[in-house]
């Protein structure tokens, strides 16, 4: 299996090159992600990857650091009722969080 920062990478390439591929194919100005509101993802490699994806693809890649609202957009889409993933979206992360929800239910059974 694939170290975190190996598969991250990986994921993000897909993801941005994707992004990128359909913004230049759809007469898009530009792409970014949702990703760079996270303050768990890596930034400065994704932009890295998405500068290269924005080369390829001859479409403008937006970035801009969203960190400073994922508190407020948490507390946002709560409120209003709507679905909010808490991993990224792979299934590593998700086992990851499965084991975490998991371990605190048995904790809490034990108590």
């Amino acid at each position: 299996m694939l170290e975190n920062d190996q598969r991250c990478s990986l994921c993000w390439t897909l993801r941005l090159n994707k992004a990128a591929e359909y913004a230049s194919k759809n007469g898009f100005d530009g792409f970014t992600s949702t990703l760079f509101i996270s303050p768990y993802q890596d930034h400065q490699e994704m932009k890295a990857i998405a500068l290269k994806a924005q080369q390829q693809h001859s479409v403008a890649f937006f970035y801009d650091d969203f960190r400073s609202g994922f508190r407020e957009s948490h507390r946002r889409s709560k409120e209003m009722g709507l679905y909010h993933q808490k991993y990224c979206g792979c299934i590593y992360s998700e086992r990851e969080r499965s084991k975490k929800t998991y371990g605190r239910e048995q904790r809490a059974e034990v108590e």
